[in-house]
């Protein structure tokens, strides 16, 4: 597939305004701008992963969630150009160097921190750190009684972004992700569990992401969010197959389907969408719309 999309933009795709990508080790689509008209400025920062200081791995998996989910939040923030997690994860330079890490990925700012126990609850300590010098611009500790807790993200995220002292207008967008988390404690655990499987890139994740996110809409039946991801986890189990599974496709689409009846502007259902469209419908023009209406989300 990846190939036939190379030569599909090399061609008769050569004029879209949206190109359609798949990494070596994943079968999710992600989506450029062939030509992306920027603002003059904008700040550029990497989100390192959190260190788990409370002695308990099983905090693990919903650290490492709870980093993609924000990065997924501070790339809608316009003025922000946030490194992929997959760039910092395949990073080799030792992580306290500020210098080196900021170099190696080419941004001005790294978010860093830690998870601590704090008696009862946990404290998640962030950091705001400047790549040329290594000092310390901004930090400040939250508390929760879990890493899924409804609004960490969000908290985290407007101080980042109080911290850059970035437009305003950015607040409505972190609102609207704000209202796509679920306020069901199970259902958001078991959604941030299946994103990170969702991670991992091979077919044995993406069954275990499915059953997690089947569980979390069992639990939430309006979480866009958790449709949408069984919707990529089918994508992801299409794209490992020889020939795509008619159950996995009939799948996929109804969870996207279910997922913008939800939320009409929810990104991550377009982007499935999208591939659905262009790798088996052959339909390149709907393909285009839908990635073009992702990138607008």
């Amino acid at each position: 597939l990846r190939q036939k999309l190379v030569r599909y933009y090399a061609n008769e795709g050569a004029d879209s305004s949206v190109i359609v990508r798949i990494d070596a080790g994943s079968y999710v689509p992600r989506f450029e701008f062939q030509s992306a008209p920027r603002a003059a400025r904008q700040f550029s920062l990497a989100v390192l992963p959190l260190l788990n200081l409370t002695g308990c791995a099983r905090h693990d998996d919903a650290r490492e969630s709870l980093v993609e989910e924000l990065i997924d939040t501070l790339v809608q923030v316009p003025g922000l150009r946030v490194v992929a997690r997959r760039s910092v994860m395949a990073l080799d330079v030792p992580a306290g160097n500020a210098q080196a890490v900021g170099a190696a990925l080419g941004v001005e700012r790294l978010i860093e921190g830690s998870v601590q126990q704090a008696g009862d609850r946990l404290r998640i300590v962030v950091r705001l750190v400047d790549a040329a010098d290594g000092i310390h611009r901004w930090s400040h500790a939250y508390e929760a009684d879990s890493l899924t807790a409804a609004d960490l993200v969000h908290r985290i995220a407007r101080g980042v972004v109080a911290a850059l002292e970035l437009a305003e207008d950015s607040s409505a967008l972190l609102d609207r992700a704000a209202r796509r988390a679920s306020t069901n404690a199970d259902a958001r655990d078991c959604w941030q569990r299946g994103r990170y499987l969702i991670g991992r890139h091979h077919a044995e994740a993406y069954r275990q992401a499915m059953q997690l996110f089947a569980q979390a809409v069992a639990s939430d039946p309006g979480f866009a969010l958790a449709w949408a991801g069984i919707g990529q986890s089918a994508i992801g189990l299409i794209g490992l197959a020889p020939s795509p599974d008619p159950a996995l496709v009939a799948t996929a689409r109804d969870a996207v389907a279910r997922a913008l009846a939800i939320d009409p502007e929810l990104a991550a259902a377009y982007g499935a969408r999208a591939f659905l469209a262009f790798a088996i419908d052959r339909d390149f023009i709907g393909a285009d719309i839908a990635a073009l209406t992702a990138l607008r989300y």
